[in-house]
């Protein structure tokens, strides 16, 4: 193959098979074999999504601990909450005891209706993190496309991630002396 052509699984890339008058022989070959690969992913643009939001509610929590160990805690009302605020008071003379007192503020999770611009850019946001997740470690990004398209009346985001990368696999010859 020369650089620029297009290649499939089992192709022989680099070769140490040498043309000599009306025969072949071997001899050894080195080489590294790098490639354009191509990963796409589609992801449907969403209406709306769900976001955590910090309502007006808040909560005391307080912690009564001797050392590391904690003796007694106090839970909020609510399931999901943010500490927002938090402070240790030394209260013991003898014991290095502690009371933390900490305030919680209740969190809610809503769904917001997205305008077309804010959906298409979730959607081609997810679409190119899902693309890169195929992409090797190794690899090096040469370009990255991204476009919306209706198909069944329904809105997707598709991306292209180009990444180079080494492709060869390395097989030896027998030694035959």
């Amino acid at each position: 193959v020369k650089v620029g052509d297009r290649v499939r699984a089992g192709n022989v890339l680099i070769s140490g098979t040498v043309p000599w008058n009306d025969t072949y022989f071997e001899t050894w070959a080195d080489g590294v074999v790098r490639c354009a690969v191509c990963y796409e992913a589609e992801c449907e643009v969403p209406a709306t999504v769900r976001e955590a939001v910090l309502t007006d509610r808040t909560e005391t929590i307080r912690t009564l601990r001797v050392g590391r160990w904690t003796l007694f805690e106090t839970k909020p009302a609510f399931d999901l909450y943010r500490l927002t605020e938090e402070r240790t008071v030394p209260v013991g003379d003898r014991f290095p005891t502690f009371c933390d007192v900490l305030t919680a503020t209740e969190i809610v999770i809503r769904e917001r209706a997205l305008d077309a611009e804010e959906a298409e850019q979730l959607a081609l946001t997810q679409a190119r993190e899902t693309a890169l997740e195929g992409v090797p470690k190794d690899a090096s990004i040469l370009n990255q496309y991204g476009t919306i398209r209706t198909r069944d009346q329904k809105a997707y985001a598709y991306v292209i991630v180009t990444a180079e990368e080494t492709i060869g696999r390395t097989e030896e010859y027998p030694n035959d002396g």
